[in-house]
């Protein structure tokens, strides 16, 4: 599976989920529960914790294209107990997203609270990202 996560315009959500289910209903039964008041607490503390990294990661995969085109592209991702990204997955797969994802995989979350640290904890993350050209 390709390997992604961006933080931007991001969507959380806490359940379990399979890495054989298929992208769109891990979608959509991650935003069923985007609203969890742990899940919102848990992803405060991970927007924090990966954005600088993932900030990099995006101007690096993101670093050329035709200027004024925007790229949007979905995220689905499971964070493991100690941290690890896993079970990673995007659409539309592109040159860029696959980047991302290849380098995203390799981000480390924060440490799970105890109530997730089962079952993992899904994320759907949505993106964009418009070239703008060299500053």
């Amino acid at each position: 599976m390709n390997r992604l996560l961006v933080v931007m315009s991001l969507i959380l959500i806490c359940s379990n989920s399979a890495a054989s289910d298929d992208f769109s209903d891990r979608e959509s039964r991650a935003k069923k529960l985007e609203r969890s008041p742990a899940g919102l607490e848990y992803l405060m503390g991970f927007m924090q914790h990966v954005d600088s990294e993932t900030t990099k990661i995006m101007s690096d995969c993101f670093s050329s294209g035709e200027i004024g085109t925007t790229d949007t592209f979905t995220i689905i991702a499971d964070i493991q107990g100690d941290g690890s990204i896993t079970n990673v997955a995007v659409r539309p797969a592109t040159d860029q997203t696959k980047c991302y994802a290849g380098k995203f995989g390799n981000v480390k979350a924060p440490i799970l609270p105890s109530r997730f640290q089962s079952g993992g904890f899904p994320i759907v993350i949505q993106a964009s990202q418009t070239y703008k050209g060299a500053p």
